[in-house]
């Protein structure tokens, strides 16, 4: 075995190998002219010289890569912000469909109160021609009951076209799965 490492060592005699093992840097001296000592060295250092490199080019994606770090951190804090405002609408939305039903019974309510101010003016008049108002005391009550029945039958139409719009418009949207 000591042949194929040290062929110099098999001419040595045992009182010069007995020198040389106590002479550390003399062994060392003789490891380190070897041939598979100096290539394995060698190897080393190209290992570590492209370690360094490797290290260098890492450190000089870093400016970069803090950046673009930066920029996740600022696009993941708009994403949460344009989710809660996503799910605040949606929520206004949900509110609103729930409300469907709602807004039918204010159609209902509005439609009772314009009757009311319509069978109101009704009363005025019938009042009146049983002669107990006068014309100036039944010309300003007339007026603004009917001027009040009048607005609340524009609110009543209004409102009934609006729905029957909606209705109509998510009947469509339904039909054509929009």
């Amino acid at each position: 075995m000591a042949g194929n490492f040290m062929p110099e060592l098999e001419s040595m005699t045992t009182e010069q190998l007995h020198t040389l093992n106590e002479d550390e840097d003399a062994i060392n001296a003789r490891v380190l002219e070897h041939a598979d000592v100096k290539r394995i060295l060698a190897e080393r250092e190209e290992y570590i010289n492209h370690n360094k490199t490797l290290a260098e080019q890492n450190l000089s994606c870093e400016p970069r890569l803090n950046d673009a770090r930066n920029k996740l951190l600022m696009n993941h804090e708009e994403a949460i912000k344009l989710r809660n405002i996503f799910m605040e609408n949606k929520a206004k939305l949900e509110s609103l469909c729930i409300n469907d039903s709602s807004l039918d019974v204010t159609l209902a309510v509005l439609q009772t109160a314009a009757a009311e101010a319509d069978e109101k003016a009704e009363n005025v008049a019938e009042k009146f021609m049983a002669d107990n108002m006068n014309v100036v005391e039944f010309i300003k009550e007339y007026t603004d009951i009917r001027k009040l029945a009048h607005l609340r039958q524009i609110k009543v139409d209004q409102m009934s076209q609006l729905l029957r719009d909606s209705s109509t418009s998510n009947r469509l949207n339904n039909f054509y799965g929009t």
